[in-house]
């Protein structure tokens, strides 16, 4: 859950092209820093006493180096993998005309030129 919270948020936040009129221009959000800020607040305060806190795989598999169990490392891996692909799935399908004006681009760059 919190992988697919962060990715999505960061994909919408960083990478989204249209802003609300509909125009084509890359938006400039200028409020990155703050909804990263506020995601990872609020992904600590509701899923943080459930997974340690570790909300990045490298930490999560520090455990077993810290005398802890190494059963459970690996859904720390999944989970995030799992996750990020999911809102990847996601956001494609919510901002397809962003990737629609992409290949639109793309396909005039190659036509040959009459």
């Amino acid at each position: 859950v919190g992988a697919f919270f962060w990715a999505y948020m960061s994909l919408n936040a960083a990478t989204r092209r249209r802003d609300e009129a509909g125009g084509r221009k890359h938006m400039g959000n200028g409020y990155f820093g703050l909804a990263q800020g506020m995601a990872l607040t609020s992904m600590v305060c509701a899923i943080g006493p459930i997974t340690g806190g570790a909300f990045n795989p490298a930490i999560g598999t520090m455990g077993p180096f810290l005398g802890r169990s190494a059963s459970g490392v690996w859904a720390y891996w999944v989970a995030g993998l799992l996750g990020g692909a999911l809102a990847t799935a996601c956001y494609r399908v919510q901002n397809f005309q962003d990737f629609e004006d992409q290949e639109e681009a793309e396909s005039e760059r190659k036509a040959p030129a009459e």
